[in-house]
């Protein structure tokens, strides 16, 4: 009867944790935005856990150092307001990436050393930190705490670890998109900027952009070339044969 009892304890406790990274991964999922992804992730797990603050910390490859850029719960801004960089292998954010495994620290005080010390400020008494992972390596830590000492357990510990991937790699798809979208805004202010006159296709043969240059030589406006495909557009003989060949 007890084998029996802890058998649907761990059952339970696994089918709560998978039905958590659910949720993250649910509300996550539609969106792009970097700051909406880590916003929305930081309220679901505060309604996962149960607990009363969080925060996303990205890792700056560049200063080497460990930037939270998104809280929740928290008594002060440290994002915009005074912002929290940690430089790597600091405090306990660098005992959590040194090991690449989840810290708890359940009886916080005043005493404890900590790299930022204006921490002991929001007079957390419980923290759990967790690495995120996108392609194979560490891009930041997911924290939740607590106001109360003793507030998370190794079920906590669980979800959190389990969360912390998913939000990870929604972090990393948001960074990527924001990158992407930023390379092509300026790739097309330096098209736009160009005296070449300058027309692009798709693959399928339909027009996607025309410059100010081109539109100016041609005296055709941009809207009546963009998706059209370039065998049937309204550009001159000449020029339609000589881009299609």
């Amino acid at each position: 009867r007890d084998q029996n009892l802890m058998l649907t304890q761990e059952i339970r406790r696994h089918a709560n944790q998978l039905a958590a990274v659910n949720r993250v991964a649910a509300a996550v999922s539609g969106s792009l935005s970097l700051n909406e992804v880590m916003e929305t992730a930081l309220q679901v797990v505060l309604n996962t856990t149960g607990a009363q603050a969080s925060g996303i910390s990205l890792i700056d490859e560049e200063a080497q150092e460990l930037v939270l850029r998104a809280q929740k719960g928290w008594l002060q801004d440290f994002v915009r307001e005074r912002p929290m960089r940690i430089p790597l292998g600091r405090g306990l954010s660098g005992w959590v990436i040194e090991n690449d495994d989840v810290l708890v620290h359940n009886d916080l005080d005043e005493r404890q050393e900590l790299a930022v010390s204006r921490f002991h400020e929001e007079k957390f008494r419980s923290i759990a930190m967790a690495p995120m992972h996108a392609r194979g390596k560490i891009i930041g830590i997911l924290s939740i705490m607590s106001y109360k000492p003793f507030s998370f357990d190794m079920g906590h510990v669980e979800v959190l670890q389990n969360v912390a991937d998913t939000v990870g790699v929604s972090i990393d798809n948001a960074r990527l998109y924001e990158a992407s979208t930023e390379s092509q805004s300026r790739l097309r202010a330096v098209l736009q900027s160009t005296a070449d006159g300058i027309i692009a296709t798709s693959r399928d043969g339909r027009i996607r952009m025309i410059n100010a240059a081109a539109e100016a030589m041609l005296n055709v406006p941009a809207a009546l070339l963009t998706g059209v495909p370039l065998r049937e557009s309204p550009l001159p003989e000449n020029v339609r044969q000589s881009l299609l060949f």
